[in-house]
């Protein structure tokens, strides 16, 4: 078994009222959050994703969280495959199967309802992760804010307990960022759905991703490699 330290996984929780950002909210506060800490706000005014992108959340209906880990970027690629693979398995294990959309995103159907931010940091002078996650709980109309958007509300007609699902999601998290086949699991996952991606304003198709995230795509004439910053990703 792969050996992680606790620098590596959420060893204690903090709820607050507000912020807006969880993401920065960890990040500007380096005397009194220790590695390790996930902050869950319940009211997140300015929450973002991947390229700046806005993440809306009503207050009290979502889970809007962050936490802290010690690692360089090498590091934080793993910290995203085990946060996605987490999403996943928290959603199955309520019902509700997922998908995950390269490089960031957790699909049910052509519907987002979930994203992860990944930002590096320093902590003391060591490198550190910042993981942020937004996901749709109790939301009772994603669609007015993205079109594209779901929740566990407006899939069941339910309501959720979100306590609960952050507990889950951080047992999860823990025992998956130790598994040694991390990297295999996320493939295996990300593939199940066939993804196409925009590179230089034409439509391609991926064929295949490597652990740092370069991909291969099927161009018109020839198999390119192409970094994951470059793509713009969707799903078939």
């Amino acid at each position: 078994m792969l050996i992680v330290g606790d620098n590596m996984k959420i060893t204690s929780t903090l709820t607050i009222a507000s912020t807006s950002s969880t993401n920065d909210y960890l990040k500007t506060r380096q005397n009194d959050i220790c590695v390790g800490t996930l902050v869950r706000a319940i009211k997140q005014t300015k929450g973002r994703g991947r390229r700046g992108t806005v993440w809306h959340a009503e207050e009290g209906k979502n889970l809007t969280f962050s936490f802290l880990l010690e690692g360089d970027i090498d590091a934080s690629r793993r910290v995203l495959m085990a946060s996605a693979l987490a999403v996943v398995a928290t959603l199955k294990n309520i019902g509700i199967i997922s998908s995950i959309k390269l490089p960031n995103d957790i699909y049910v159907g052509d519907h987002k309802i979930a994203g992860i931010l990944i930002e590096t940091t320093t902590y003391h002078e060591r490198p550190c992760i910042v993981c942020g996650i937004g996901l749709n709980v109790n939301e009772p109309e994603p669609t007015r804010y993205d079109e594209k958007a779901t929740s566990l509300t407006a899939l069941t007609n339910k309501s959720y307990d979100i306590e609960s699902l952050l507990e889950g999601f951080k047992k999860v998290f823990n025992d998956i960022i130790e598994n040694p086949n991390l990297f295999r699991d996320f493939k295996e996952e990300a593939q199940k759905r066939l993804h196409l991606v925009s590179y230089l304003h034409k439509t391609h198709q991926l064929v295949d991703f490597t652990p740092d995230f370069t991909c291969t795509i099927q161009s018109e004439k020839d198999v390119v490699d192409v970094p994951c910053e470059q793509l713009t990703f969707s799903l078939k």
